[in-house]
């Protein structure tokens, strides 16, 4: 009963979507296995092998879609899921990064289409490192509608039972930043741990949807047995020639669990701010002691983000 709730709170997806049909594309050492699928025994050659869905219509303009699929991989590289898109006649290159594991995992990347959709296929490739073997199936791309935007929590594994979508806002943080199983939290079993060392320990979210003008409710739950704070921020990065743009908050955390609250409202001011123009969003958290150089922990679990109506 306690797992059933942490995923209710912070691991659901919005299940209102439309299905885009598209053809599984695979190129050089990948090989398709299902409609839905495709397995690669990779060897090391110099070669940038990649999944593409191809759809047989170009995507709705200015439109969220939505890429799932399940992977898993004999090594720990670094893979990306991309997309090519348009804005104000300008070609852009999205790279969402995640690291398979030995086992499944399930992974969701959010896409915006722009204005030239013929642009806008989504492709799944890696760094070419070692030699490896990955399997990706479950592949799915749906187009996200209103109903599904809005009110729903737009954040895989919230509750960090079935993954993590958050990474290490520096790659030297990553030994700092861990999923744990003792932190004894309200329900479920395993939870973040930032473990400050003496300094401010960040991760950060895949990019998420967002609508300018509108305003994102972001829920967590957090503790720490000795004196810390959490900052939040949404960020969205630069870009077009404008600022960049991120809008933080922060809280004291109590040794207990307790859950903290804010409402971003995001500006709708493209001239000061073109990247929003992008649409997407990054969710960060970084936690520290009080005063700063302590070695406090700090736990968090139950993230949501929510796009208020």
């Amino acid at each position: 009963m306690k797992k059933a709730f942490a995923i209710f709170a912070a691991g659901m997806i919005p299940a209102m979507m439309f299905a885009t049909d598209f053809t599984l594309q695979t190129h050089r050492a990948w090989k398709k296995t299902a409609n839905d699928a495709a397995t690669i025994n990779y060897g090391g050659e110099k070669a940038w092998p990649t999944i593409r869905l191809k759809t047989a219509e170009p995507l709705k303009p200015n439109t969220f879609y939505r890429v799932t699929f399940e992977a898993k991989s004999t090594a720990p590289g670094k893979c990306f899921c991309g997309f090519s898109i348009v804005l104000q006649g300008k070609e852009l290159r999205s790279y969402q990064i995640f690291y398979p594991t030995v086992d499944f995992q399930k992974y969701v990347f959010y896409l915006y289409s722009g204005e030239n959709t013929e642009k806008s296929v989504p492709n799944i490739y890696f760094n070419p490192t070692v030699p490896f073997q990955m399997e990706v199936k479950g592949l799915k791309l749906d187009e996200l509608s209103d109903d599904s935007l809005y009110g729903k929590n737009l954040l895989l594994n919230g509750n960090f039972e079935e993954g993590n979508s958050f990474q290490p806002y520096r790659k030297e943080m990553k030994e700092y930043a861990k999923i744990v199983d003792s932190a004894n939290f309200l329900s479920g079993e395993k939870s973040l741990l930032i473990d400050s060392q003496g300094k401010r320990i960040g991760v950060i979210s895949d990019p998420l949807p967002v609508l300018p003008g509108k305003t994102i409710e972001v829920k967590f739950y957090a503790k720490s047995e000795d004196a810390a704070q959490v900052h939040v921020l949404l960020d969205f990065g630069g870009g077009f020639g404008g600022r960049h743009y991120y809008i933080p908050v922060k809280f004291r955390v109590e040794k207990e669990w307790k859950e903290y609250s804010h409402k971003f409202k995001i500006s709708e001011d493209f001239e000061k701010y073109p990247v929003l123009r992008k649409s997407l969003t990054q969710l960060r958290f970084g936690g520290e002691s009080i005063p700063a150089g302590g070695n406090a922990k700090i736990y968090l679990d139950g993230i949501s983000y929510t796009i208020i109506k």
